[in-house]
């Protein structure tokens, strides 16, 4: 059961398209992503 934000990945995650089943990233736009909210966890 998943608790608090459910719309919480929506709103921090990096933009991203999906191809099939996998879920593509910009190689910079992850590594803003990670040093903006990286450390969040």
């Amino acid at each position: 059961m998943l608790l608090g934000d459910k719309n919480l990945a929506n709103k921090l995650a990096p933009e991203a398209i999906k191809i099939g089943g996998r879920i593509l990233y910009e190689e910079s736009a992850l590594e803003t992503w990670l040093r903006t909210y990286g450390e969040v966890a």
